[in-house]
């Protein structure tokens, strides 16, 4: 896995992209702990917000021509999940925080250090842009939920050792239609922060 090249996306060769990194996100996200049962259209909607704001950046994991995984993160206040009111527990003014919106790789590409490579890009792009800190938010789902596979690996401690920490008291909430639903339902995120 050493020849997976990952680099940033300029923002007029994204139209091309979208399938592509459609593709990936639905097949990602349909899993657990998501569950997310996607659309074309509203993933379509989503990612065209990273081709109109120039602060942002979309990082590509190819191997040779195939886009293999893909992540993205904006500023907090433009992003487009409203996330803005959901933050009580954060004393860090929003501005000031760049929000780390996904990482989604292929199954077979996990766990040879291109997930590393996706967050040292993206703080390093916090930096360039002037912002102190960088969050993401993690879906929340029961341990004893009994649609966990037994061999899911809980991304805690990896988080943790890349320096991020829980912020205490900062869920969000979004919206989205799990699998096996016939409407969408309320899901809690926690939110995890770090300053650079």
């Amino acid at each position: 896995m050493t020849d997976i090249r990952v680099q940033a996306i300029d923002s007029a060769d994204l139209p091309a992209l979208l399938r592509a990194i459609t593709d990936i996100r639905m097949q990602v996200f349909s899993a657990w702990p998501y569950l997310y049962d996607g659309n074309l259209d509203d993933e379509d909607e989503y990612l065209r917000h990273f081709t109109r704001d120039p602060q942002t950046i979309v990082l590509g994991a190819w191997d040779g021509d195939r886009l293999v995984g893909v992540s993205t993160a904006s500023r907090w206040e433009t992003h487009p999940e409203d996330l803005l009111d959901q933050l009580p527990g954060l004393d860090v003014p929003v501005t000031d925080i760049l929000y780390l919106a996904e990482s989604v790789l292929y199954a077979d590409y996990r766990g040879h250090g291109i997930g590393n490579r996706f967050f040292q890009g993206r703080e390093a792009f916090a930096r360039q842009i002037g912002r102190s800190h960088v969050a993401f938010a993690a879906v929340i789902r029961d341990a004893d939920d009994p649609l966990r596979p037994k061999d899911y690996r809980d991304l805690g401690p990896w988080w943790r050792r890349l320096g991020y920490a829980p912020l205490n008291g900062a869920q969000c909430q979004m919206w989205w239609k799990d699998h096996g639903r016939d409407e969408p339902s309320l899901h809690h995120l926690q939110v995890w922060l770090k300053e650079l």
